[in-house]
């Protein structure tokens, strides 16, 4: 198995980057201790949708929706009239999973690449000019190899299709804090710009928020022979894939109360692994956390530690490519370069 393996150190201010359903930051309790925790769909979804990641692969990427109906039919309505477009589409519609009984729409969300749907707009043409379509024609819409990139990274399932579904290449850890992160809490007020000095000083409007920080650390690996196969054996597009996706990881991060806290954070550090190996998070460098000295430090090489003695444990011998902020050393043009080289072997 040829492995890309991406860890990634980023200290994050206090924000709420990612709520649960009380409204405070999620968190997971490790070794007994309360961390902070970002979950990996916040992380995937921030990347796949950043305007950088589309412009590195041209535009290569999926629509996650239950709306595919919609989109077909602003296609068709200016041609066919939105009546007789509808008609046609609701037929369509179920291809990609169980359709609404009143809508041109799916209960489920539905990972689509842009092939897929010009391919549903083509057949929806077929029958709005009278062509006769067999069930052939609709099952030839969805494909077990798409050009789009985040499903070839990210993966896709489809409940009542199991031909269509795709094994992700990409594994991903939730990012936890390397340390202790209590939740706090925020309480806030705001004011009435507009209210009379006669009346009470109080304030128009109070509530709170719960934020928490800690420094991060992130684990994702890329299996390469799964990527080439969901992108139907395209060498080139796959070594475009993982710079976009080495640099979206540097570069990219969910946006939840990033106004109100400017959480924007980006890693200090950052480390590829690339070999014949089988993935192996490196959770175990934290697992006892590091709640004194110097946290960013101290996490590097805990983890720069660990991936060696795995190395030497299990005799990979796997290549690496780093950079450190703090201390300046490499760049991540260099880190992506290299997992670039080999992706392309």
């Amino acid at each position: 198995m040829n492995t890309i393996q991406i860890s990634t150190i980023t200290p994050v201010g206090p924000g709420c980057v990612v709520r649960d359903d009380a409204g405070r930051p999620k968190s997971a309790v490790v070794n007994g201790v309360q961390r902070l925790r970002i979950p990996s769909q916040s992380l995937k979804r921030a990347l796949r949708t950043s305007a950088a990641f589309a412009q590195a692969v041209d535009g290569l990427i999926g629509t996650r929706t239950q709306r595919i109906g919609d989109l077909i039919i602003e296609r068709l309505k200016g041609e066919f009239g939105e009546e007789r477009a509808k008609e046609a589409v609701k037929t369509i519609v179920g291809v990609f999973g169980k359709a609404k009984a009143d809508k041109a729409q799916t209960e489920q969300l539905a990972f689509i690449a842009p092939e897929e749907l010009d391919a549903a707009e083509t057949l929806a043409r077929r029958i709005l000019s009278g062509e006769k379509v067999e069930d052939k024609d609709f099952d030839a819409i969805i494909h077990n190899t798409v050009r789009a990139v985040d499903i070839a990274l990210f993966g896709r399932m489809f409940a009542d299709r199991g031909e269509a579904r795709m094994t992700a290449a990409v594994s991903m850890a939730h990012s936890i804090s390397v340390g202790r992160a209590p939740t706090e809490n925020d309480f806030y007020v705001a004011i009435d710009d507009e209210k009379p000095a006669e009346e009470d000083v109080g304030a128009g409007f109070m509530g709170h928020q719960g934020f928490s920080a800690g420094v991060m650390l992130g684990w994702s690996a890329i299996n390469l022979d799964q990527l080439v196969k969901n992108l139907g054996g395209d060498r080139d597009l796959a070594v475009r894939a993982v710079a976009a996706y080495v640099r979206g990881l540097a570069t990219t991060f969910p946006g939840g109360k990033s106004a109100s806290f400017g959480t924007h954070a980006r890693p200090t550090w950052m480390m590829v692994e690339m070999g014949n190996a089988a993935p192996r998070n490196l959770i175990p460098a934290i697992y006892n956390p590091i709640d004194e000295g110097d946290q960013i430090a101290v996490a590097v090489k805990r983890v720069t530690e660990v991936a060696e003695q795995f190395d030497r444990i299990y005799g990979e011998n796997l290549e690496r490519a780093s950079f450190n902020v703090l201390t300046g050393e490499g760049t991540l043009d260099e880190v992506v370069a290299a997992a670039c080289a080999f992706a392309a072997r």
